[in-house]
């Protein structure tokens, strides 16, 4: 399941012309300001290390020991053997969280890699900006923060029959229908390479048709971790790193939610170097890219751009992630830019890459969760205890700020899955923004619209939030009917708390 991003955001012009109205004679308190700044292998947390043993790529790429179908096989089905500019000031709830996160340090770098020899920057492309038609920022099909929320498009390779791309020798479960995917295009690595955790599955279409799709991590010096996604066809120097190690292949939990036959998985150190084509995109998918800085506190990471603020970063996977498109040198910097909003806003100059985390605390903006967070926290983003699903995440538009969102996993208070979006006003207590929202008193948002699957449809349903007294606690409920009303509101019976 997926939420598509590209056409709501074309949407979202038309969609100002909707102005919701207000109830109750409230205080017009400004909001509260904040800092401007699918499916993948089974991740393998990297385990620190006191040496590690770094095998160089020869200057001459040695023949592979293993051909890329000796590797995997497609048809197997056994294991083989935007914020604009704004008054940005940290709030004194902001200060001391961050100086609790600070005090008890949960970006540990870990061992085992090299030391950046100056600040951290990508080298070399990733691809060639000429390939890449459009890049956008969103949540497609998650309903949390994440670490690869800067989306590469690629075009449109034409029109082909599924079974004829993806499996040719197997007729059964062969759709015959004609399908539109993006052209596959040359991928490098970026910098240095020191660790690699990569893998593949068999996956399967929902006609039945069978295609292998890669992805993974690669890690840079100070263990930086490059996330890449939706990527197919590994390179032969790739493939030579890979038949270095024996993989581990098999059925997991996350080939079988979706919809996959087992695949195989590597994790070794070695060194690729700056420049090495390493796979092309998968041909079925827009390109996943993203960077997560380790060793950096949490004042360091809401100094870079695109990061933003995180009330609890160490629960969420956007965490230590930033925008990957500002750590390329120029003038690659400045090519990926110029296709960032592409054909999508004239305000283009105002746009930035981000924030990822919009956590404002004292309010209802930002990411919520299932469950309080503990009083020791866990010092890695997978020891949270839930999953994305049972979370909640309101965000303000990238493309315009007066477009606030919603995203909903399972429907545990009212709305099913989806992306929930309001056009915003500045008093009352209906259709607030999420950073207005503070406790004390009851609020109401009206719909414009819902984003799921692949329909924008309209919703005849309100919202119902309060925010307890410590700015916590996030109760929601969502009723029937298309209009708030002046209130007051309460609940009747089906809301849901969230936590902080």
């Amino acid at each position: 399941m997926k939420l598509k991003s590209i056409p709501l955001l074309l949407l979202l012009p038309a969609l100002m012309v909707l102005v919701a109205c207000g109830g109750g004679s409230q205080p017009s308190d400004s909001p509260t300001a904040y800092p401007t700044y699918t499916p993948y292998p089974t991740r393998t947390p990297v385990p620190p290390t006191t040496t590690s043993t770094l095998t160089p790529i020869p200057t001459v790429i040695p023949t592979p020991t293993a051909k890329a179908e000796e590797l995997y096989n497609p048809n197997e089905t056994e294991p083989a053997t935007a914020i604009p500019p704004q008054e940005t000031q940290i709030s004194d709830q902001q200060n001391a969280a961050t100086e609790k996160q600070e005090a008890m340090f949960w970006n540990e770098r870990p061992s085992g890699f090299p030391d950046c020899a100056t600040e951290f920057k990508f080298s070399h492309q990733l691809a060639n900006p000429e390939d890449v038609s459009l890049m956008f920022f969103g949540e497609a099909g998650h309903i949390e923060p994440h670490e690869h929320m800067l989306y590469w498009v690629i075009g449109s390779a034409g029109t082909a029959k599924a079974e004829e791309l993806y499996n040719p020798d197997d007729t059964e479960g062969a759709s015959g229908q004609t399908i539109h995917l993006p052209r596959k295009i040359q991928l490098y690595a970026p910098t240095d390479i020191y660790r690699v955790n990569l893998g593949y599955s068999n996956r399967l279409t929902q006609d039945g048709d069978k295609y292998v799709e890669w992805g993974g991590w690669l890690y840079t010096c100070n263990g930086h971790e490059l996330m890449l996604g939706h990527i197919g066809e590994p390179s032969d120097e790739m493939l030579a790193v890979l038949a270095e190690a024996e993989p581990i292949c098999g059925e997991s939990e996350e080939t079988i939610s979706h919809k996959s036959e087992p695949g195989c998985n590597w994790l070794l150190d070695t060194f690729i170097p700056s420049g090495t084509p390493i796979f092309k995109s998968s041909g079925y998918a827009n390109l996943d890219f993203g960077l997560s800085l380790v060793g950096l506190t949490s004042k360091e990471l809401q100094e870079q751009p695109g990061y933003g603020y995180s009330i609890t970063p160490w629960r969420v996977s956007s965490g230590r992630a930033v925008c990957p498109i500002e750590y390329f040198l120029e003038p690659l910097r400045s090519e990926y830019l110029k296709r960032l909003f592409n054909d999508l806003t004239e305000q283009q100059e105002q746009l930035e890459c981000g924030p990822f985390n919009q956590d404002v605390p004292g309010t209802a903006m930002g990411f919520w969760m299932p469950s309080p967070s503990p009083k020791i926290p866990p010092l890695d983003p997978s020891e949270r205890g839930f999953g994305e699903w049972d979370t909640i995440w309101l965000f303000e538009s990238n493309y315009n700020p007066s477009v606030h969102s919603l995203t909903v996993g399972t429907n545990t208070f009212g709305l099913d899955y989806g992306g929930y979006h309001i056009a915003t006003v500045s008093e009352g207590l209906v259709n607030r923004r999420w950073d207005a929202i503070k406790p004390g008193h009851t609020y109401c948002a009206e719909f414009i619209e819902v984003q799921n699957e692949e329909s924008a449809l309209t919703i005849t349903k309100v919202l119902i939030m309060r925010l307890s007294e410590d700015g916590l606690d996030l109760t929601m409920e969502a009723i029937t009917g298309d209009k708030c009303g002046d209130g007051p509101w309460s609940f009747q019976g089906g809301e849901r708390t969230f936590y902080r």
